[in-house]
């Protein structure tokens, strides 16, 4: 997606306002929805690598949870933690440690 950004004008084009009066729209390069680049790009990066065995609540505490909120992680002892349930089939995975969250472009939990 750097690459398609760098090399390419960006146009937004603004459709609205959400809840909080945020403007919401669609920006593309060279013709491609980057969202949709940028969630494609995730899905890639977050699927086990092949042979790798998927991480589990015990090696691995910090859950990356997928909301209408974005990607967000729950460290333990956070407000929503213990209702937090992983579904690796949506995207969902474990970390290890906070560094790893951030540096796959989740943000941490507000609460």
């Amino acid at each position: 997606m750097r690459k398609l950004v760098v090399r390419n004008m960006v146009r937004c084009e603004i459709s609205g306002r959400g809840k909080y009066g945020r403007a919401i729209g669609t920006c593309t390069a060279n013709g491609r929805d980057l969202q949709q680049q940028r969630a494609e790009g995730q899905s890639q990066r977050s699927r086990p690598q092949q042979g790798a065995a998927p991480r589990s609540s015990g090696s691995c505490r910090i859950k990356g949870n997928i909301s209408e909120h974005g990607q967000i992680y729950h460290v333990p002892g956070g407000k929503h933690y213990d209702q937090t349930r992983i579904n690796e089939d949506r995207g969902e995975r474990w970390f290890c440690t906070e560094a790893e969250a951030r540096a796959a472009a989740w943000r941490r939990a507000r609460r």
